[in-house]
């Protein structure tokens, strides 16, 4: 799948857990779509805990439900870069990461 960082946009989502923030970054495709690539987690004194997944892309769409419910989330499927194909990860930190994102990135629900 060929993609296309958006150009000049780095993104900073404040921490479920803690008062550091997420930095990520953003990607479209041909259709439109929009992905998150989660760059790292920076904790509040400046240092960094927890590794993002510099090599994979979350669909916002696919994952929108998990900025309301993302505990217990054991797996989550993104796109490879590197390889260009579709993975499961199970990177721990990841599903709370992309919570946090799409929680600063996505408008509330409708009701």
């Amino acid at each position: 799948m060929r993609t296309k960082k958006v150009a000049g946009f780095t993104g900073k989502a404040r921490n479920l857990s803690d008062s550091g923030y997420i930095e990520f970054y953003l990607y479209t495709n041909w259709k439109g779509e929009l992905f998150v690539q989660i760059e790292r987690n920076v904790k509040e004194d400046g240092t960094t805990g927890g590794k993002g997944l510099k090599n994979m892309l979350f669909s916002t769409s696919e994952h929108a439900a998990l900025r309301e419910n993302w505990r217990g989330v054991a797996s989550l499927r993104g796109f490879d870069k590197e390889n260009d194909t579709y993975k499961d990860t199970t990177t721990q930190d990841i599903p709370q990461f992309l919570a946090a994102v799409l929680q600063d990135l996505l408008p509330d629900k409708d009701h």
